[in-house]
């Protein structure tokens, strides 16, 4: 039996035992607790999607598949403690196969303080983007870089360097952006740090301004107008990340497209240094076809946690269904965010939907786009927004959720902030 096989029947036969903990009373009991959108979401937490100046409305209803029924277990294995002692564990909670894909369920976001916490090195548990940081010195690479864009106009930079602590960048050469129809949105994009942390790049009207952290020098890249705001990193080598070899230290390249608000098709690739390569066609894939929405945000390779921007061996990415889903204990939703995780065999599909929530404390719109993968095609990360801001973990399959990092330092209602993470991991 191949390593690969073994561990798809081990990952099995873990869902299989950890079904039977409770999960639907404690699904039951947080139900009555909390409020409930079922066949339409109500419109309070919308948010607006800064990078391209959209805002995003979930409304719906309608009929749907009931969920797969749990498997009987004679035994219930202990649920853990959560580390500050409030109860048992949130766990994400199996809804069974739906629209083709197996469908698992998160807690509300209210739950999410009481996840065990997993350590990510270079994260540490809070990450703080108040003014202030001491200015970045060259020489130091960043494992995510930050901004928040306040009402006033005024935005700021905050990198997380490799030696986790923070540090402010001065990006007073830049100008404030807008995109072609006025609507302003912050320089950098979700997408703007570069897979090994040592280049972040900076979207301008009609050009691309990028960032060497370890020389501390600027290069400025032309570009027609806006179409920087679509701009992405990608590894030049196809082999890094399929065949498990590290990139080459001038592997990631800037791809620029050449048509406004195009996510696939013709573009031209730059190097960090300006240099322009050639044109090259970036295709579009869909990982969840009957969700009937395309995905949006950063998408997540594995292995090593590269942002590429084709296929590989398990790719995740945020997405907005417009199908319903139906909930653990039957209840028909309509309009939720969900992370979509799939393998290159296309046989294994699993989603895990992020509810939004009541008012208080609910998650935003666009809530959840990933950050990256860890310990191979085991754990997803992705960033859960709200008037809080964290990075939580899923091994994907299973109900095992983690928190990884909690965002603070910005104002929920006043700050726009906007994150970019490098491969986390060995580099």
């Amino acid at each position: 039996m191949s390593e690969q096989s073994l561990r798809d029947l081990l990952r099995d036969r873990a869902a299989e035992v950890e079904e039977a903990d409770l999960a639907g009373a404690a699904w039951a009991r947080a139900r009555r607790t909390r409020q409930r959108r079922v066949t339409a979401v109500a419109s309070a937490a919308v948010v607006a999607v800064v990078a391209s100046g959209a805002a995003v409305v979930a409304t719906g209803g309608g009929d749907g598949p009931g969920p797969t029924s749990p498997t009987p277990q004679t035994t219930t294995p202990p649920v853990p403690t959560a580390t500050a002692g409030t109860g048992p564990v949130p766990h994400a909670v199996r809804a069974g196969r739906q629209h083709g894909a197996e469908i698992w369920w998160a807690p509300e976001k209210s739950a999410e303080v009481a996840l065990p916490v997993r350590d990510v090195d270079g994260v540490p548990e809070t990450i703080d983007l108040s003014a202030g940081a001491p200015p970045h010195r060259p020489g130091m690479t960043a494992t995510a870089a930050f901004t928040v864009l306040a009402e006033d106009g005024q935005e700021r930079v905050v990198l997380l360097g490799s030696d986790a602590s923070t540090y402010s960048l001065d990006t007073s050469r830049l100008d404030p952006v807008a995109d072609e129809g006025g609507n302003r949105f912050v320089s950098l994009g979700d997408q703007g740090l570069a897979p090994d942390g040592r280049h972040v790049f900076f979207r301008q009207v009609s050009s691309l301004e990028v960032y060497d952290l370890m020389t501390g020098k600027w290069t400025s890249i032309d570009t027609p107008d806006w179409v920087a705001e679509g701009a992405r990193w990608q590894i030049e080598s196809a082999a890094a990340g399929l065949g498990g070899e590290p990139p080459a230290a001038d592997a990631a390249t800037i791809w620029v497209p050449e048509v406004l608000g195009e996510e696939d098709g013709p573009g031209t690739v730059y190097r960090p240094s300006g240099q322009g390569l050639r044109t090259d066609w970036i295709a579009h894939y869909d990982l969840w076809e009957a969700a009937g929405a395309e995905p949006y945000g950063p998408q997540a390779l594995d292995p090593l946690g590269i942002h590429l921007s084709g296929f590989g061996p398990a790719t995740a990415q945020q997405m907005f269904p417009t199908v319903e889903l139906v909930d653990p204990d039957g209840a028909r939703v309509m309009g939720a965010d969900v992370v979509v995780t799939r393998d290159q065999s296309f046989s294994n599909l699993s989603v895990l939907v992020l509810p939004f929530g009541g008012a208080d404390g609910a998650r935003w719109n666009a809530c959840c786009p990933v950050v990256g993968w860890l310990g191979g095609p085991e754990t997803v990360l992705l960033e859960s927004h709200g008037n809080e801001w964290r990075v939580l973990g899923w091994d994907v399959g299973t109900r095992r959720l983690w928190r990884v990092t909690e965002v603070v330092g910005w104002v929920p209602g006043q700050d726009s902030v906007v994150g970019s993470w490098a491969a986390l991991g060995p580099r």
